[in-house]
């Protein structure tokens, strides 16, 4: 996240999507947005942003080759799923296959792409193909259009 400092003797007015923020003289702004054309000095452009918290690739051989994928529960607002090669469905469990009906039943290849919301409510997703194939899953910290 850039860090920005006013070093001027005013107290200055910057845009930040969509709203005001007034940063005093001497004061130090820390945001995860960029701004242009202000009067504030950018002290320091890293941490980047990112939204990834992680990903994984996960391959299948098909039925009774379900895999378990870990998800950080402290940090995963959203797990986007992306079909990326399979010629079956793909059913999609919440922490266990008990917990039926599957958050995604016979999800197919019309729809690559799905974001279930997890929000600190689940540390693990259980993938069952119906036939060979694989996909990712990106944990995200915030959804991304």
């Amino acid at each position: 996240m850039p860090t920005y400092k006013n070093n001027t003797n005013e107290t200055i007015s910057v845009n930040v999507f969509g709203g005001t923020v007034y940063v005093n003289p001497g004061q130090t702004y820390i945001t995860e947005y960029i701004i242009n054309g202000s009067a504030l000095t950018l002290l320091s452009a890293t941490p980047y942003y990112n939204p990834v918290v992680n990903w994984h690739r996960v391959v299948s051989t098909g039925p009774g080759d379900d895999k378990t994928v870990n998800l950080d529960i402290n940090k995963t607002k959203t797990a986007r799923i992306l079909k990326i090669n399979t010629t079956g469905n793909i059913d999609v469990y919440l922490r266990s296959t008990n917990n039926y009906p599957p958050i995604l039943l016979d999800w197919n290849v019309m729809d690559p792409i799905a974001d279930i919301s997890i929000d600190g409510k689940c540390d693990c997703m259980i993938l069952q193909f119906s036939a060979s194939g694989n996909c990712y899953i990106v944990e995200l910290k915030d959804v991304m259009e």
